[in-house]
């Protein structure tokens, strides 16, 4: 938990709503990630999960 008592929690920003908001214009004005950099989050995302799981293993 935070110092807030609010449990851990990761937010995952994809790329699906592109094909339903695409259309939109400036929809792809800010920079997606490319595959290299999806890797990366996914990569970072899952040392952070499996440090709190462990930790609550250990309890």
């Amino acid at each position: 938990m935070d110092a807030k008592g609010r449990e851990p929690h990761v937010v995952v920003l994809d790329n699906q709503l592109d094909a339903h908001f695409g259309h939109l214009n400036g929809w792809f004005g800010d920079r997606h990630p490319n595959l290299a950099g999806y890797h990366v989050i996914a990569d970072e995302t899952a040392k952070f999960l499996a440090l709190i799981i462990r930790q609550r293993h250990r309890k």
